[in-house]
């Protein structure tokens, strides 16, 4: 077992390999010969690892509050 802390080193090495199948993968797509839709595709896949995924910040409300007006 690793102490806390110290990376996993098989982790590090799939993620060098897959790193590198990515990069070759990518140069080797001629975007020029993609449809529209295909290019949309592309584009909507890799946009899910670039931009952060949406959070919710807000709190739900109950739907049952009543309100009483004490005079």
């Amino acid at each position: 077992m690793r102490p806390k802390g110290v990376p996993n080193k098989l982790t590090s090495a799939v993620k060098y390999k897959l790193d590198a199948i990515i990069d070759q993968t990518m140069e080797s797509i001629n975007v020029d010969t993609l449809t529209n839709a295909e290019k949309i595709k592309l584009i909507e896949v890799c946009l899910r690892y670039v931009m952060p995924r949406k959070t919710t910040d807000s709190v739900p409300l109950p739907n049952d509050i009543q309100i009483q007006i004490v005079k």
